[in-house]
């Protein structure tokens, strides 16, 4: 028996990936409050903010509802470019809509 088949972290082989694919800039990650999102990022895991962005939205159409998956009219009020280390960045987003839920998920 190999000794993967005794290691219960052992993880499937996985193919080569995408072509050309180099690393991890950022990845985006939708808040309910971007400065307590700020905060925790910055002020507890050592993160630094590097720009930030005001709002966003579109007027017509459904680009919002095609592209990024929420409410046509929904707008993006706030976005945070944070910095953690040598590792990727964080982009953080908070949302108003016309269906915004306030419940927090449960995990």
């Amino acid at each position: 028996m190999s000794s993967e088949g005794n290691n219960i972290y052992a993880t499937k082989k996985r193919g080569p990936g995408m072509p050309g694919m180099r690393g991890l800039d950022h990845y985006g990650m939708t808040v309910p409050d971007v400065e307590a999102a700020v905060d925790f990022f910055c002020d507890v895991l050592g993160c630094e903010e590097l720009y930030k962005l005001g709002t966003f939205k579109v007027e017509e159409g459904d680009w919002m509802t095609e592209h990024l998956n929420v409410h046509a009219r929904a707008e993006i009020v706030n976005m945070r470019m944070i910095c953690c280390g040598a590792g990727g960045n964080v982009e953080l987003f908070e949302y108003a809509a016309p269906d915004k839920s306030h419940d927090q998920p449960r995990n």
